[in-house]
């Protein structure tokens, strides 16, 4: 279980493993790679202020997810043929009480199947033009089973094609692409959540026009617009019911319409020797934004296998005529010693609602965070040590959206250090951090925990990393 600096999180342990194996070949003028990936685990889930009973009777969330991959490479004169192509099952399962020893079925099980395919068209016309030409289709088959409804089964088909050209001239670069997109979104009739079959259908055009000048070898101005757009998901749309996962009890909005935003950024990138940064600010506008927000009241849950209730916080999702994000991202790295480097990132974020003059929920507050990394300039005996200290600051978000909980600033600091060392002719690297290394109390403003318990404590991370 995780620790706070005041106790024990019940029923927050957890159990993953994960691995991947892969088979390629590869000749002069064509490619083949097949790749298999696993991951699975069962994850306790903190639904209110922790009691110990939990870790007995509990929530718990069972995933597993399998992904099969499938990627073949062309050459066909000055052309390349790419084809992408991949299946994944994604089974996500919460249980509760008796359903945690198997005597009872899950809550609700969830199981998506996707699949999908990308043929693209590389060339080069020229030394100074390049770009992709391809086409794209997708097909999802999702099943929802338990004893409490969350969504209707649903099958989801997409196909797109879309185009890329970079053309290049001395210090100057243009980009330039287009997409367009067809979806659609077929739910069946649900008795459970009084819901009838539907068919939903969308399509748009998106677009991107980038250029980056560079003066200097060292020095990239960029300039990018572009317009996008996201079709409403089955959850956002159909769910009705409680997400043990999230504590809190989830309402979709049937009638959402599919998000379009037209987004602008601009930006300085310096690669020196010894100093690299960048700094970009961006402003995001996005028709018909849809997001979860809190309601203010409750909906209660009751336990198919206990009868058990829990009264959960309901969240419902809302759609606004527009919503506007700006923001600044920074970040830097300068080798001040040969044997020191320091690092620094920053970032801010502002999202209005501009159909109510509200802030909209859940924006992350202005946050930054400075290291500073003492290393061997060289190999030392075979050792290559290094240590670093850093420091994360969050501040105390004041642009709060509706039922919004504020959270006070805070400051973490970490250590961490490492060596690498050979082990029978083979590089081995041992990696030591310690987060929070003072076990400071504090909560994260993103987080659904924090009306009830604090973040992790100090937390020791060790890693040991070997080539075979």
């Amino acid at each position: 279980n995780t620790d706070t600096p005041t106790g024990e999180l019940f029923d927050t342990d957890f159990d993953a493993v994960n691995g991947e194996a892969a088979l390629g070949w590869h000749g002069e003028r064509a490619s083949a790679t097949v790749r298999y990936e696993r991951y699975g685990g069962n994850f306790g889930i903190l639904d209110g202020p922790p009691v110990a009973d939990d870790n007995l009777h509990g929530p718990r969330r069972k995933l597993v997810d399998d992904r099969v991959q499938a990627t073949t490479n062309w050459v066909l004169g000055a052309y390349r043929v790419e084809t992408r192509s991949q299946w994944q099952r994604h089974v996500l399962q919460e249980v509760v009480g008796d359903s945690r020893a198997g005597l009872a079925p899950p809550i609700f099980d969830l199981a998506l199947n996707s699949y999908s395919t990308d043929v693209i068209l590389h060339h080069t016309s020229a030394d100074w033009l390049s770009g992709s030409i391809g086409v794209s289709g997708m097909y999802q088959d999702n099943t929802s089973t338990g004893q409490v409804p969350l969504v209707p089964n649903a099958r989801a088909t997409g196909v797109a094609v879309f185009a890329v050209e970079q053309a290049t001239s001395g210090p100057w670069s243009v980009l330039v692409g287009a997409r367009v997109d067809s979806r659609s979104l077929a739910a069946d009739a649900n008795a459970g959540l009084a819901f009838v079959a539907q068919r939903r259908d969308a399509s748009a055009f998106t677009g991107d026009v980038g250029v980056v000048y560079r003066p200097m070898p060292e020095l990239a101005l960029t300039a990018n617009v572009g317009r996008a757009f996201r079709a409403p998901t089955l959850y956002e749309l159909f769910t009705n019911g409680p997400h043990l996962g999230e504590g809190r009890w989830e309402v979709g909005l049937p009638e959402a319409k599919p998000e379009e935003s037209l987004n602008a950024d601009v930006g300085l990138r310096w690669q020196g020797r010894r100093v690299r940064a960048e700094i970009a600010i961006y402003r995001n506008q996005i028709e018909h934004y849809l997001f979860i927000q809190a309601t203010g009241d409750s909906a209660t849950f009751i336990d198919p296998d206990a009868g058990d209730t829990t009264n959960l916080p309901r969240y419902r999702y809302w759609q606004t005529a527009r919503a506007v994000l700006r923001g600044i991202d920074i970040s830097a790295e300068v080798e001040a010693l040969p044997v020191l480097t320091l690092r620094g990132r920053f970032d801010f974020v502002h999202g209005v609602n501009e159909q109510t003059a509200e802030y909209l929920p859940l924006m992350p507050p202005m946050r930054g965070d400075v290291e500073a990394e003492l290393h061997a300039g060289a190999a030392l005996g075979g050792r290559r040590p290094y240590v670093n200290v850093g420091t994360e600051l969050v501040a105390r978000q004041t642009r709060l959206g509706p039922f919004d909980e504020q959270t006070a600033p805070y400051a973490l600091l970490h250590f961490g250090g490492g060596i690498e060392y050979p082990v029978a002719g083979r590089p081995m690297m041992l990696d030591l951090h310690v987060r929070n290394a003072l076990n400071t109390t504090y909560h994260d403003f993103l987080s659904r925990y924090k009306g009830f318990a604090y973040e992790q404590g100090r937390n020791l991370v060790v890693r040991v990393t070997m080539a075979l």
